[in-house]
């Protein structure tokens, strides 16, 4: 015989409820799959994905190419290619 405490089966009912209107946390549009590009001696990260006129996404700092995941799929579902650089960090002291 299981035995539930009043406080677990109320939370858990109050879960089962509350599930539906929550975010699941984890779960995110896919990105494309990457591709490096040698530029200025370093390895970059590149998304790519649709064909098409090339739309290019670029992010800021401290942002990723991971911020654009919502918009990739709709325009390259579009009809655009979407290109996504993971770009360098901050520019150091000289080149600001």
């Amino acid at each position: 015989m299981i035995t539930l405490s009043r406080r677990a089966v109320l939370l858990g009912t109050a879960g089962s409820l509350l599930a539906p209107c929550l975010p699941v946390f984890g779960a995110s549009p896919a990105m494309p799959p990457v591709r490096y590009v040698r530029s200025n001696g370093i390895d970059m990260a590149v998304y790519e994905a649709g064909k098409g006129p090339a739309v290019v996404l670029l992010h800021g700092f401290p942002e990723l190419a991971f911020s654009w995941r919502h918009q990739i799929a709709p325009l390259a579902a579009a009809g655009y290619h979407v290109i996504v650089p993971d770009q360098r960090g901050r520019p150091s002291a000289g080149q600001a």
